[in-house]
This record gives C-alpha cells, sequence and structure tokens, in this order.
C-alpha cells in the first residue's frame, strides 16, 4: 500500500549516543556525510560511569594492549585536536603509579621491563613510597598514560551532532525496513543504519554471532587530602585524581547483573580494594554503576552484516574505551565513506566464508 509518510533523511542512522555511537558520528560528518543519532537518554551510560583512564600495561600479566603503540598515538593526537576544535580539556597526560601487592608481581614488573618494546612504558621498580599509600612491595612508574574526560568529550560532540527526530526511542529490529537501498525506521530513511548499543547489542538479532558479554562495574567518587594527585594509583584498584580534591575509584567487574544499579557488595569490594591501597580518611561522594560491552576475544568489532549489507555495527570498546574509540571510528569510517579496508577489529572474524 502506497504512504505520503514524509521521511527524514540522511546517509547513516547510528543507534545509539554513547562513546562508539557518538565518535563514529563525528567521523562520518567529518567525511561529509549525513548523519543523525538515535539515542537513548541513560543516567548510568558506560561513559557516564567510566574511567576514561590510557593504560598501556595491564593486567596480572603486565602485557601491552593490542597495537598499543599504534592507538595511543593515534588517540592522544586525536583528543587534542578535539581539545582545539571545542575550546575543552579532555586529555590529562598522567604517570600511573603501579603499587606491587606481592615480592612476584614486582619480580614480573622487572621481567617484562627487559621485553622489547615495554621499557618505554615501565620505570625499574622502586621502594620509594607516596604519602598515605600502603606499599610494602614498592611501586613501578608507567609512562605514557593518563586520563579521558569522557563526560566531557561527549557533551562536546552531542552539542553539534544532529538527533534523530524520535531520539528517545530505541531502534529495535522488528521496527526495521530494510531494503537493497536503504533502512527505514520509523520517520527516517537512512542509506545505512549503524548499531552502536553498546551491551544491548548482545540482545540484537541480527547480530546474534557477535559475541557481546556485558560487564556491570561500579566507582566511587571520593574526597580525600593526604595522597597525590599528580598520578593515577594502580594497586587492586584505579585511584585517578579528577581535582578539587576529588578522586575516582573504580572498578569492580561482574558478570551476572545486568542492570545499571549500584549494590552494596560493589560498595564493599571497592572500600575494600581501597583501604589496602591507601591509608588515609576519605569521605564517599558518589557511588555509580554501569555496563560494559565487552567481546569474547577483548577487541572491539566493526563492520557490515554480512546478509544485511545496509547494515552494521561498531561495539566491544570495553574497558578501554578512551584506548580504542578514537582509531576504531576513524577507521570505520573511512571504510563506511571511502570504501577503505578495516585494517583491525572486523566484524568478518565472527562470520564464516559460506555465512
Amino acid at each position: 500500500m502506497a504512504s505520503n509518510r514524509s521521511y527524514q533523511t540522511c546517509d547513516f542512522l547510528i543507534a545509539g549516543g554513547g562513546l562508539a555511537g557518538s565518535l563514529l558520528a563525528w567521523c562520518l560528518r567529518e567525511r561529509g556525510a549525513t548523519v543523525l543519532l538515535a539515542d537513548l537518554p541513560n543516567p548510568s551510560a558506560a561513559w557516564r560511569t567510566a574511567g576514561g583512564l590510557l593504560t598501556p600495561v595491564t593486567g596480572r600479566r603486565l602485557a601491552k594492549s593490542f597495537m598499543l603503540d599504534t592507538l595511543l598515538t593515534f588517540a592522544k593526537e586525536w583528543y587534542r585536536s578535539m581539545e582545539q576544535q571545542f575550546g575543552a580539556t579532555l586529555l590529562t597526560e598522567l604517570p600511573i603509579l603501579r603499587v606491587f601487592r606481592s615480592a612476584d608481581e614486582r619480580s614480573v614488573w622487572e621481567e617484562r621491563r627487559a621485553e622489547p618494546g615495554y621499557s618505554q612504558y615501565m620505570q625499574p621498580a622502586q621502594d620509594a613510597i607516596p604519602a598515605g599509600v600502603y606499599a610494602p612491595f614498592g611501586t613501578g612508574i608507567m609512562t605514557g598514560g593518563g586520563r579521558v574526560d569522557l563526560v566531557a568529550l561527549l557533551h562536546c560532540l552531542h552539542s553539534v551532532l544532529p538527533l534523530a527526530e524520535t531520539t528517545g526511542a530505541p531502534v529495535r529490529v522488528e521496527e526495521l525496513d530494510i531494503t537493497e537501498s536503504g533502512v527505514k525506521w520509523r520517520t527516517i530513511h537512512a542509506e545505512k543504519l549503524i548499531f552502536c548499543e553498546g551491551w544491548r547489542g548482545a540482545y540484537n538479532p541480527l547480530f546474534s554471532a557477535v559475541p557481546i558479554l556485558p560487564s556491570h562495574g561500579e566507582t566511587l567518587v571520593i574526597r580525600t587530602a593526604g595522597i597525590p594527585d599528580t598520578c593515577i594509583l594502580n594497586g587492586g584498584a584505579h585511584v585517578t585524581p579528577l581535582g578539587n580534591g576529588l578522586f575516582k575509584v573504580g572498578a569492580t567487574n561482574g558478570w551476572s547483573t545486568f542492570d545499571e544499579t549500584t549494590t552494596q557488595d560493589g560498595l564493599a569490594e571497592l572500600r575494600h580494594n581501597l583501604d589496602n591501597l591507601i591509608g588515609v580518611p576519605y569521605d564517599i561522594v558518589e557511588h555509580t554503576a554501569g555496563i560494559r560491552p565487552a567481546i569474547k576475544d577483548r577487541h572491539p568489532v566493526a563492520g557490515m552484516h554480512p546478509v544485511h549489507k545496509r547494515v552494521g555495527m561498531l561495539n566491544g570498546l570495553g574497558s578501554k574505551g578512551a584506548l580504542y574509540g578514537p582509531w576504531s571510528a576513524f577507521h570505520f569510517a573511512d571504510f563506511l565513506v571511502n570504501a577503505s579496508p578495516l585494517p583491525a577489529f572486523s566484524i568478518e572474524r565472527f562470520y564464516s566464508s559460506d555465512t
């Protein structure tokens, strides 16, 4: 039956206005594409609660993040360019003080330092202990890291990105009309639709082959004095200076709770880890929770659906969104607009060649 409905048109409809969706929308606009952002307002969105850390070496094995040298350089240059465009402070480069929790951990640090490509990020272990910090096994300084103010970044992007007229409503697969010429959703007709739904992408029936693992995380903001505000502490928890005596503490990591509410267990875990790291009194100013979208292989995912070529996905930034986000969005935008190859993170790794 013919319809006289008037559609809002665009090259790309981005479903999700979190970190992945907003970065991608910005990169697409920079390439001359018309974009609409269908955002679902969410005070507990992962980007609102995330630490925004750039951490070169992570985990118990003290391993470099995937493609670290390339991604870290790219991310810092990208954030500095955004600071110039918006006149905002987004990136604060800070050393990260790794507080060893055992003699074995200190030994692993020194062993890693001796490996090629690590010494530029890891200084020799030391016995010097900052005031207010418990460090009976010493510390090691990690260079090249820092913190990105993701809340400020997203506010900057949202101030210029055009929103769909139906913003506030989620893009549901059952409401889509996908054809060879584009995608229709409610009053919008887009050449292509890109899902950037965060953890909710785990329940998108079009991309059931992509193993998105929602991860529930809780953080604190505390007010204290007597601990250093010129570095990020890392020892059982991250303690990141925010200025004016405030510090962000996090984060927990849970795989069974998929609502964006705080828990008493999360609070107890955060306080336990913090009390084992610092020895000064503090006041809790804020306790927040969010859900991160992790991928089983711990790498982001970008690309188009193998059958529905007008529908794609960018997701899985996880706990390293500040590091992975700019590079992933930049190159996915090049793929979408200029047909450039996706050099990494391709969705094709989850689909067989005969899909």
